[in-house]
């Protein structure tokens, strides 16, 4: 009988350390800068890999495509950087240098189909 009260427990702790591994949960870990990844990201947005949420006007949902990606990634994010590095994805504003913008290149969706 008592192993059977041990084998319950052990099973129980299993399951336990399953739900903490919650998959809502679970990002990943961005380790380069905040402007990395909201170029990266926008990239990916204007060549048609990543659709970015609209308003029902039609215009780009900035606040929301962020959000999106702040539930995607952890990092050393500070108040509202992910949003300024991806606000106006289709313009050049992104704070990284054209000389590193180049060393990204991601062709546009339609190429690779």
């Amino acid at each position: 009988m008592w192993d059977l009260v041990n084998y319950l427990h052990e099973e129980k702790a299993q399951f336990s350390e399953l739900a903490d591994l919650d998959s809502d949960k679970l990002k990943l870990d961005w380790l380069g800068t905040p402007s990395q990844l909201g170029f990266i990201i926008s990239e990916l947005a204007k060549k048609g890999f990543i659709k970015v949420p609209q308003r029902k006007n039609g215009k780009p949902n900035m606040a929301s495509f962020e959000r999106a990606i702040l539930n995607c990634f952890d990092g050393n994010f500070g108040k509202s950087v992910i949003y300024q590095a991806i606000n106006q994805y289709g313009s050049d504003s992104n704070k990284l240098v054209d000389s590193n913008r180049a060393k990204f290149v991601i062709p546009e969706r339609s190429d690779l189909s």
